[in-house]
């Protein structure tokens, strides 16, 4: 019988033999995924101030997107994953130590920074996978200043192909490639997704928790001739302002 793995080792077994570089951004590519889309909503801030990524693995788009802040703090639940960020960027980075640092705490529990500490945060593929949706989003109010910015993308339940796949008896792909049970087994139920969203959902969420959604894009192949209609991209990206 094998033994049951919490989160935080399920995505220390995840984390543990991950390739690393610097994500490389087309923010304005024909086709796109979710950290170009980021990248392409954080143009348009203009405020950047100190920024929290929660959720940023190993570093890759932290370091990407530096130069856009005075501070940026990144944070992961598995410290694998941190520990990863922080010798890499030393190793290849060293110039933005002083800048981007990086700790292990789980989104899921009481977040580990003052009220109104922050102007920007990003979750980026993140929301799908916590315990309890309200409570983070509740701390991630807490933790930004009035007015500030919040990006977050999460796969989109309303996808004209996952649509289809429900039509058909199957469960859509949201968070894999593959139907593959065994490697569901060690990769996680649908990449480990426990929850689902759609564009309405969504609104619904941020009106709850002190949110107002200001602009919405998409990302897949050919995703810059097809955003505009939410069902048509495969992952949501959507840009807030807090309440």
């Amino acid at each position: 019988m094998t033994e049951p793995r919490d989160l935080e080792a399920f995505y220390d077994d995840q984390n543990r033999d991950m390739d690393w570089a610097p994500a490389v951004l087309r923010p304005h590519a024909a086709t796109t995924n979710a950290y170009d889309d980021t990248a392409r909503l954080l143009e348009k801030i203009p405020t950047r101030g100190k920024a929290l990524e929660i959720g940023c693995g190993t570093g890759k788009f932290s370091v990407s997107i530096a130069d856009n802040f005075d501070e940026l703090i990144g944070f992961d639940i598995s410290s694998i994953a941190v520990d990863r960020a922080r010798k890499m960027q030393t190793e290849h980075l060293p110039e933005l130590d002083k800048k981007v640092t990086y700790l292990a705490t789980n989104a899921d529990g009481t977040l580990p920074f003052d009220d109104a500490e922050f102007d920007v945060v990003l979750m980026i593929a993140v929301l799908e996978h916590v315990i309890d949706v309200f409570h983070v989003m509740d701390e991630i109010k807490r933790i930004s200043k009035p007015g500030a910015t919040l990006i977050l993308t999460v796969p989109n339940a309303a996808y004209l192909r996952h649509i289809r796949d429900l039509t058909f008896g199957r469960v859509p792909l949201t968070g894999t490639n593959t139907r593959d049970i065994r490697q569901w087994r060690t990769a996680g139920w649908d990449g480990q997704h426990l929850h689902q969203f759609t564009k309405s959902a969504l609104n619904d969420l941020f009106r709850e928790t002190g949110f107002t959604a200001q602009e919405w894009t998409g990302d897949g192949k050919w995703a810059k001739y097809r955003r505009w209609l939410t069902n048509m991209v495969g992952s949501l990206t959507v840009r807030a302002t807090r309440d």
